[in-house]
């Protein structure tokens, strides 16, 4: 026992000295968020989200330096050229940084840096882009293909390995931490099992990546046999997964063409799944990929890349639609730019006689890096479209005459151009480019849009653009309804502890609030008003993307029975009540019900009942 420890102990100071700054980068990481969750920060560290974002830069960390790192070894550079890479990734990192607006977090979930989904999206690029680093860290030569596979087989054996050990750590020690709460009565919080996740899977999961991680490369070069879990994993489980979903997306296709519709833009969600899962499988497939004792792999590895061709035909009018119906969006830019490179790559794939499957990851490493930078880029893009949009949409309006922004009180704006101008705005103060509209403005009202953005003043915003405010929608028509499962009145149990005051709700959009002083009240959003008067949107993104998705589905019902889109008017859909709760540091709101209407295709809130929980 004492010889498995101290061989154990020893490994993980070789992993230490070999990968510091990756497994310092795992260990800050986790110092960050537990900042994050259990608060005790400053107004600032608050407001500014710097605990979420060094978390997040982190974690990115890890991969970037882990390939740095296996870079200067298999190359074995100089101390000065490791230091100059250092110096890279801290210098990638902190531009990333400050290049994030606060307001990309406000997204109102129970953590931000969970559900702040602007930016988590950004997060998981940077992230898949050092990953790809990692995984050509160590060869990227078109004569070192076989060394390329070898090298990725084992980082993939070693990730599915050090994942593995980390769930079974997390099993024993959290079912271990539950008989300490059960037997002695300690009522451990939630947070004590958090704590502990999050400890493993970063700091645990990365000190054993990197435990054995081979010091000499030549080994790669050798030829090794097929690892049969691999080849199970392979052929029985991941090809599979393929193609179910190209049995679901041909018979979608054969569905468009029978009943005359246009493709969803959602069906570029499982067109990606498909394609990543596809791509995936061929690239580890590589090695048997001819043997055609292997049935299922021969045949799959032969014919994926000619079945996923039709399927980019179905994804790119998707996405084009969306983009030409309302304007490019990270996310859209990013669906496009990955589409042209599934259409490259299925090209390359089918014509070559190499298969150079060292240009997968290379060619996506560059179309990422290069959506990610200058003008051209998804970020810099994304904003001028939407400005353009606007510009548009407000001289079509009269609102903005040779250049400069027309201040008039009496102006009429059918509601959906209404709509349209404050998803835009909306979608420029969060990304911290509302200054890009200062060209239209004099002086006072610049200095005003920027306190409004600063303040997330929404109704200031549509002041200055001279915005009215939509009419209410009656109630007889296109009322959604969410409601808390058997409850029909405010009443029931509440879960009050560490809460100081408790204050019911019961607001709607046609209803005077402006006497609120502490409370919540509803006006173009749902606002919580603190002691000092300080408004603050706080209105859960998690529940407008689950009515969003509740009425996707209930059409796509429709649709494949045969029906047109259905009227669901006024339907009341009933919802368990943890998933009705908004949590802060400080705040906990239980909403009983809340009622939505669509308004071009934004979801705006009707009505709204609860319970509000302050410390």
């Amino acid at each position: 026992m004492w010889s498995i420890l101290k061989k154990l102990t020893g490994s993980t100071q070789d992993a230490i000295q070999r990968f510091p700054i990756p497994i310092l980068s795992a260990l800050l990481a986790y110092i960050f968020i537990l900042l994050e969750i259990h608060g005790g920060r400053g107004h600032l560290v608050r407001s500014e989200f710097i605990c979420a974002k060094l978390f997040y830069e982190c974690v990115c960390g890890i991969s970037l330096f882990a390939a740095f790192t296996i870079f200067s070894e298999r190359n074995k550079l100089s101390k000065s050229t490791q230091l100059g890479l250092l110096l890279l990734g801290f210098s990638v990192l902190g531009l990333h940084y400050f290049s994030i607006s606060p307001r990309l977090f406000h997204s109102s979930g129970i953590f931000p840096f969970v559900t702040g989904t602007l930016f988590l999206s950004r997060f998981v690029f940077f992230f898949i882009c050092f990953h790809l680093l990692v995984s050509l860290a160590a060869f990227q030569k078109i004569t070192e293909i076989k060394s390329f596979w070898q090298f990725n087989q084992y980082l993939f054996s070693n990730l599915i390995t050090s994942l593995l050990f980390s769930v079974a750590l997390f099993i024993g020690l959290g079912s271990a931490l539950l008989a300490i709460d059960k037997l002695f009565g300690f009522h451990l919080s939630f947070n004590w099992y958090l704590d502990l996740v999050l400890f493993i899977f970063l700091v645990f999961n990365t000190i054993f990546f990197f435990i054995n991680f081979p010091t000499d490369f030549t080994g790669f070069k050798e030829a090794t046999d097929y690892k049969k879990w691999l080849r199970i994993f392979l052929q029985y489980v991941l090809i599979p997964i393929v193609v179910v979903y190209l049995v679901i997306l041909y018979a979608y296709i054969f569905k468009i063409l029978m009943y005359h519709h246009y493709p969803k833009g959602w069906v570029c969600i499982p067109i990606l799944i498909f394609s990543i899962l596809g791509t995936l499988s061929y690239l580890l497939a590589y090695p048997i990929r001819l043997n055609k004792e292997n049935r299922i792999v021969y045949v799959f590895t032969q014919y994926f890349f000619y079945t996923l061709l039709p399927l980019l035909s179905l994804y790119f009018i998707s996405i084009l639609s969306r983009i030409t119906s309302y304007g490019i969006t990270e996310d859209r830019y990013l669906v496009l730019i990955l589409g042209i490179w599934l259409l490259v790559i299925s090209i390359y794939i089918i014509t070559s006689r190499i298969d150079n499957i060292i240009f997968v990851p290379t060619s996506l490493l560059t179309i990422l890096f290069l959506a990610a930078i200058g003008p051209w880029g998804m970020f810099q893009m994304s904003i001028r479209n939407q400005v353009n949009r606007l510009e548009r949409n407000l001289k079509r309006n009269g609102l903005l005459v040779e250049g400069k922004l027309v201040t008039s009180k009496e102006v009429s704006i059918p509601d959906e151009d209404v709509a349209s101008i404050q998803s835009i705005l909306d979608f420029l103060n969060r990304r911290g480019a509302i200054t890009a509209l200062n060209p239209w403005l004099e002086e006072k009202a610049m200095q005003q849009l920027k306190t409004a953005a600063e303040n997330d003043d929404e109704e200031t915003m549509q002041i200055i653009f001279s915005i009215p405010k939509v009419k209410p929608v009656s109630t007889e028509h296109d009322l959604y309804i969410l409601q808390e499962e058997g409850k029909d009145t405010s009443s029931g149990y509440l879960h009050i502890a560490g809460y100081n005051r408790l204050k019911s709700f019961d607001t709607g959009i046609d209803m005077e609030s402006d006497s609120v002083h502490f409370g919540l009240f509803l006006r173009d959003n749902l606002y919580l008003v603190s002691d000092s008067g300080k408004i603050k949107s706080c209105l859960p993104d998690s529940v407008l993307t689950h009515y969003r998705n509740l009425l996707e589905r209930k059409n796509a019902e429709a649709v494949s029975s045969g029906m047109a889109l259905i009227d669901i008017s006024q339907k009341t859909y009933f919802m368990p009540s943890d998933s009705l709760i908004y949590f802060t540091d400080s705040v906990k709101i239980q909403f009983q019900k809340i009622s939505f209407y669509k308004q071009d295709s934004l979801f705006k809130l009707y009505h709204v009942r609860g319970y509000l929980l302050t410390k």
